[in-house]
């Protein structure tokens, strides 16, 4: 009693845990609950990143939507610190790439590679947290000896049910054509070799793009973004951001520093 006066957050993420305990919610509704909890000192915690941070949760919540038992998701979650002797047993090693650091196998395959996940949302709103996650795939293609897959998925589930168009990575873009060969699996599950069909784009973001002297981003209609091309300004969103209009892609708020105006 004495703690929870002392740290009343304390007390009430105990309350929280009594409830959910003796309601035995489905695992999806449990994370929620815990994210509202949570989500306050999130906020406070980590001011410039949380929105980074909650993104991973609902990553999370989704998972786990799929689920009737609180015990499976843990179970089919749970990840073990990769080593040496499972490769040696020739087995199948399930990674993060933070877990992987250091480590080597003579075949490596990165999955997930589409926009808005490898780099995250919230990686392209500055550009540090942009070169962080192209270190990080610097790391993950690093860990193959001899073979490395990249995989990109037409089609994901959205948060919403149903499927949506994916893009492919930028970091996936950025590759120079002659550096790998291009797979594609068809409807019927045949899988072929096809040409490249997307622009190698070598630019990197480590670095602002500074607008024409005397031009304002939005008193221009068309602009350009080293990621996603030719796109229209249709909002300028103070005190630093712009709404682009990007064929294919839809509205996209990005930093100004980001666009280069056409002249």
């Amino acid at each position: 009693r004495k703690i929870c006066v002392r740290y009343p957050d304390l007390a009430a993420d105990l309350a929280l845990l009594d409830e959910l305990r003796a309601a035995s919610p489905l695992p999806a509704e449990l994370l929620t609950r815990v994210i509202e909890q949570y989500r306050p000192r999130l906020e406070s915690m980590y001011p410039d990143d949380w929105p980074r941070r909650l993104q991973g949760l609902d990553e999370l919540r989704h998972i786990a939507s799929s689920y009737a038992e609180a015990d499976q998701l843990v179970a089919d979650l749970s990840l073990e610190t990769p080593d040496e002797e499972a490769d040696e047993a020739g087995a199948v090693v399930l990674s993060t790439i933070h877990s992987a650091k250091g480590l080597e196998w003579d075949a490596v395959l990165i999955i997930d590679l589409v926009e808005d996940r490898f780099p995250s949302r919230h990686a392209l709103a500055r550009a540090e947290d942009f070169e962080e996650e192209r270190r990080l795939m610097y790391v993950a293609c690093t860990r193959a000896r001899e073979r490395l897959e990249l995989f990109v998925p037409q089609m994901v589930h959205g948060r919403g049910g149903g499927s949506e168009h994916a893009a492919e990575s930028p970091f996936v873009r950025e590759l120079p054509p002659d550096l790998y060969e291009e797979w594609q699996e068809g409807y019927t599950g045949r899988i072929q070799r096809r040409a490249r069909t997307s622009a190698y784009r070598p630019e990197s973001l480590s670095g602002s793009i500074d607008p024409p002297a005397g031009r304002n981003p939005a008193l221009c209609s068309y602009c350009r973004h080293k990621i996603f091309g030719r796109g229209k300004i249709v909002e300028r969103i103070p005190p630093d951001k712009c709404r682009v209009n990007f064929p294919g892609l839809g509205l996209k708020v990005i930093l100004s520093s980001f666009l280069t105006l056409e002249e």
